[in-house]
């Protein structure tokens, strides 16, 4: 099963709009959504139980092969021109390998990319992003590990650039070509699925402010140099945003005035719910230096 998880991360002000960062993540779902290349004939490999990144260690007399990876994501949930905060794939590690190892990712430049088939060159045939990433990757030192090296760099540059296609929208797919040298080993789809790996993205999305507005609410002085009047009849709670996300006040509301004092000099949101529908209504206050 496709695992998609979405949740919206925190608020901020961006030119004057509410920007809400969301967290979507998509894990490798089926065996055609991760494949490996062997270099010397193309030839591609769609049921292995591992990863190797990027050379395979065969046993004796058995030459080791260079391999191209691909990995595929599903419905990515992330609207066309959305602006990519950060982005990376977590790998859970299959073995234990300390060799050197550094790997270029590059994206799939597509609108919605495809499963990989076992058609010679499937992996490498495929046009790459001009963006690309490289990851010296460190040891690792122990098997089923789903840590921060096991982790990715940040691929925002890949991300931005595919959901800004033309073409893009949300749900497509989207896959990563990584090239390299070394070896690192970690869990496929045909191994162990709950372990495969997962993309992360966190986007941000930009309403206006006005979207959150209410007739039932008014606010003054504001600006103010720290002291304001918030008349909210029908509200039970409020929070004061500031700009990172983090909640800097909040309490409940007693009758319908209510007075807030706060003395460090910024743009807040105050986000105010209502006592019958639960309905929020946020708007912007400004304290003064």
């Amino acid at each position: 099963m496709n695992r998609i998880v979405y949740s919206v991360v925190f608020l901020l002000m961006i030119g004057g709009g509410l920007h809400a960062q969301i967290h979507v993540a998509s894990q490798i779902s089926s065996s055609d959504d991760d494949a490996e290349e062997d270099l010397s004939d193309g030839s591609i490999d769609l049921t292995s139980s591992d990863l190797e990144m990027c050379l395979e260690d065969n046993i004796w007399p058995i030459p080791n092969d260079d391999q191209t990876l691909g990995i595929r994501f599903q419905n990515i949930a992330v609207p066309k021109g959305a602006i990519i905060d950060s982005a990376h794939i977590q790998f859970t590690s299959d073995e234990t390998t300390n060799d050197p190892t550094v790997v270029i990712i590059y994206g799939e430049d597509i609108n919605n990319s495809v499963k990989f088939y076992s058609l010679d060159y499937n992996v490498s045939a495929r046009t790459k992003t001009l963006q690309n990433v490289t990851w010296t990757i460190q040891d690792w030192d122990n098997a089923d590990e789903s840590g921060s090296i096991q982790k990715t760099p940040d691929l925002t540059s890949i991300v931005q650039q595919i959901v800004d296609r033309s073409g893009w929208q949300s749900g497509n797919a989207m896959s990563f070509i990584i090239t390299g040298s070394g070896s690192r080993v970690a869990h496929a789809y045909d191994g162990d699925a709950s372990m495969s790996p997962v993309l992360h993205i966190y986007y941000s999305a930009v309403a206006s402010v006005d979207n959150f507005g209410s007739d039932q609410v008014s606010i003054y002085p504001n600006p103010s140099s720290g002291e304001f009047i918030i008349n909210a009849p029908q509200f039970q709670s409020y929070e004061m945003i500031d700009t990172q996300g983090r909640i800097v006040k909040n309490g409940n509301i007693s009758s319908d005035q209510l007075q807030i004092s706060y003395q460090h000099a910024g743009l807040y949101f105050l986000r105010l719910t209502h006592r019958h529908s639960g309905q929020i209504v946020t708007n912007q206050i400004y304290i003064t230096p």
